[in-house]
């Protein structure tokens, strides 16, 4: 058994307008839907932090399978990571997904 993890996080800028509050609640929603999927996919953290400026987003994702499974788990993970809104495409965030 393995456990692949992602770790994320996406600046959103803060100028008070309901562009950027939409965006905030639709990476929020993003994870929930993630959460609440059928998969092996689990979001083990995220948040929100109003910054000076912007707000960061922040997402942790991770998925166990056996190792004769990597490959499918790993693009499951890719493939929610890009879902939530943090990586632009599923090539990407295998580059970020890592084995533990």
């Amino acid at each position: 058994m393995a456990t692949l993890n992602y770790s994320g996080q996406l600046r959103v800028d803060y100028t008070q307008n309901e562009q950027d509050a939409q965006t905030v609640h639709n990476l929020l929603d993003a994870m929930l839907a993630v959460d609440a999927a059928e998969s092996s996919v689990q979001v083990d953290a995220g948040g929100v932090r109003p910054q000076r400026d912007h707000y960061l987003v922040t997402v942790s994702l991770s998925a166990d399978g056996p190792l004769s499974d990597l490959v499918s788990v790993q693009d499951d993970l890719a493939n929610a990571a890009v879902s939530v809104g943090l990586e632009p495409d599923v090539e990407s965030a295998k580059g970020s997904v890592r084995i533990s």
